[in-house]
């Protein structure tokens, strides 16, 4: 029964995360013959992969770890007087803390040496990511 609900789960969640064909688009240059791939197209292709896994809506970083948060609690809560199984939920939680933190210094570490850098002038500190082709 627990493989049952495992794989369901999985099949469901699969199929939120697939894009919509619009959102398929990893190229987005060379559709026509007046719009040739440029270098910068490049950054643009890996920027939409960034944003796919750690922007909302589909933010799989974000869905994962809070999901992980949920069975660390669960084992918390229900661990009782079991160490063994305190243990393994505490680890988890902290993993999952650390983990987020480290995504969000690489955040930042790439937004200070883009910005330094003179690759990106956008208008915001906070919208560095919006790579645009000129």
């Amino acid at each position: 029964m627990r493989k049952i609900l495992l794989i369901s789960f999985l099949v469901l969640l699969a199929f939120y995360l697939m894009p919509s064909p619009t959102q398929a688009a990893l190229v987005t240059c060379g559709n026509t013959t007046d719009d040739p791939c440029q270098f910068c197209d490049f950054f643009v292709m890996i920027n939409d992969i960034v944003k796919f896994f750690v922007l909302p809506p589909t933010g799989v970083v974000f869905i994962v770890a809070a999901l992980m948060l949920v069975v660390g609690g669960v084992l918390f809560f229900f661990g009782g007087v079991n160490p063994a199984m305190l243990t393994k939920a505490k680890g988890i939680m902290t993993s999952v803390v650390i983990g987020l933190v480290i995504i969000f210094c690489a955040w930042v570490i790439v937004n200070t040496i883009i910005t330094q850098i003179g690759i990106v002038q956008s208008p915001s500190v906070l919208q560095w990511y919006d790579i645009g082709c000129q």
